[in-house]
């Protein structure tokens, strides 16, 4: 529900994109019960988190480079 909430997916398409990104080794998904409900666990693993870093130096690279360039609205 906790992801749900924060990316305001329905079930079925965050279930899609966990699944995709748990198929790149980006994260691991464990399924199981606490007490006599379903609960599902989402960590992001040691690739993800370089893949997440990468991804945020590139946009701050791209920030910089825009905030420098001439082109402004």
């Amino acid at each position: 529900m906790f992801l749900q909430r924060l990316t305001a997916l329905q079930a079925g398409n965050l279930s899609q994109h966990l699944a995709k990104l748990e198929q790149a080794g980006l994260i691991t998904v464990t399924k199981g019960f606490s007490g006599k409900y379903p609960q599902t666990t989402v960590a992001i693993t040691d690739e993800g988190k370089k893949a997440l870093d990468d991804h945020w130096s590139k946009l701050d690279a791209l920030r910089k480079t825009a905030k420098g360039s001439s082109w402004r609205r």
